[in-house]
């Protein structure tokens, strides 16, 4: 599996550690901890889930959890199979466990209503 973070209508910008991706079209902001950004920044489309955690400095279950979570978040172009039967395997392990937060944002039209 060779997962591509998905770049179109989403605006990004980094604060602290952590990777803030706001969704354009589903309007949806989205929080990534310093370890599910690392795999949503170096997931091209060429590399393998075993090359992303060498990449990562992680292990290959947390990369398989963060896909997991990118996926559910829309933020994958593609995303495989088999991610949710890794979460046992690293919270076993102690791993340090991707965290993608979601919040649905107000239209600017809805914002000012308030």
């Amino acid at each position: 599996m060779t997962p591509k973070a998905r770049r179109a209508n989403l605006l990004v910008q980094e604060v602290g550690s952590d990777l803030v991706i706001y969704d354009q079209v589903s309007h949806q902001a989205h929080c990534l901890n310093e370890t599910a950004a690392a795999v949503w920044l170096h997931c091209d489309g060429t590399k393998s889930t075993e090359e992303l955690a060498t990449l990562t400095g992680g292990s290959e279950e947390a990369v398989w959890m963060a896909l997991e979570r990118l996926g559910n978040a829309n933020l994958l172009e593609s995303t495989g199979k088999g991610a949710g039967k890794m979460l046992a395997l690293a919270v076993g392990a102690g791993v340090l466990l991707p965290v993608v937060e979601s919040i649905l944002a107000p239209t600017p039209a809805a914002a000012g209503s308030f």
